[in-house]
């Protein structure tokens, strides 16, 4: 009697969950969008349960698919371990880096940061995304993040701590201030036009944070404008269309030049700073250690007017 392989179709089903696109999927696998439907069919009825919800629009995950799903990747984790442990016996790091990086900590870290690591380690090839917004590592293939703040959701997941600080900051074009008039509390927010960062088309618009005293004040004020460019919405600043909520580091050509003002000084929040995220079996793999050993050397020495 020939047995059945009980991982076949397991590929074919992490593809598509993660895309919840069989095209794509099968463009991931090199392989053909039948034969990957071909392939999730026998694996449900060997398992003899839907693990799609499919229409003629899109794909969904079905009860069971999303829990196969999220056992799967923790499991994805440790085979990718065990293989890349083997490769590691070499002297030299190789392999490939995937790496997810928020746009903020890309201004004065980040960059520099990547250029000292490819000299450094030139076998180790980077595939870096730079994605605002939630995203999750383990389900987008990444080796690590690097975003703002510390803030963990899966206990899975370590973060080391590698630059700052970071400090955010309120600006307007003089000419806004002058016709508009100086905000002298973030209360007084609701009477100006602000231009507000929003990460992802689905995303709310980010929220500013202030703090008065021992109170931390969220305010969402009007905006007639809303981008997921942080460019764009300092270009808008300058050009007279209201404030912007941005960091130091953003705007520091602007404010020597005198096109951005700040404003409300006195109330914003602590200083944050950047981290490193990644899942906590995965400092065990010499690419990834050597990732963050060269980022934490790089954020100890002094940045000449970072912030």
């Amino acid at each position: 009697m020939q047995r059945t392989d009980p991982y076949k179709g397991l590929y074919e089903f992490m593809a598509v969950a993660e895309t919840l696109n069989f095209r794509q999927a099968a463009k991931r696998l090199g392989v053909s969008a039948p034969a990957v439907g071909k392939a999730i069919k026998l694996l449900e009825r060997r398992l003899d349960i839907d693990l799609f919800h499919r229409t003629t629009r899109q794909v969904k995950l079905t009860d069971a698919g999303a829990i196969l799903l999220a056992r799967l990747s923790s499991a994805t984790v440790e085979i990718h371990s065990a293989f890349e442990s083997l490769s590691e016996l070499r002297a030299q790091p190789s392999g490939n880096l995937r790496v997810c990086v928020h746009s903020i900590g890309l201004d004065d870290f980040t960059k520099p940061a990547l250029v000292i690591f490819r000299q450094k380690y030139p076998d180790i090839s980077l595939d870096v995304v730079v994605r605002d917004g939630a995203v999750d590592l383990l389900k987008g293939g990444f080796d690590l993040g690097i975003r703002i703040g510390e803030l963990l959701v899966d206990l899975d997941m370590k973060a080391v701590k590698l630059f700052g600080p970071v400090s955010w900051c309120v600006v307007a074009s003089p000419r806004y201030l002058e016709a508009f008039g100086v905000p002298t509390s973030p209360y007084e927010l609701s009477d100006h036009r602000a231009i507000r960062f929003r990460p992802t088309s689905d995303a709310d618009p980010y929220n500013w944070e202030f703090r008065n005293g021992a109170e931390r004040l969220t305010i969402s004020p009007p905006a007639p404008v809303v981008t997921n460019d942080q460019s764009l919405m300092l270009f808008l600043a300058e050009h007279d269309q209201g404030l912007a909520y941005t960091t130091q580091s953003r705007a520091r050509e602007q404010l020597a030049a005198g096109v951005l003002v700040e404003v409300l000084c006195d109330f914003m929040p602590p200083d944050d700073s950047i981290f490193v995220h990644f899942h906590k079996s995965a400092r065990r793999h010499q690419k990834v250690a050597c990732f963050i050993d060269t980022l934490k050397d790089f954020g100890r020495q002094p940045k000449q007017g970072a912030q």
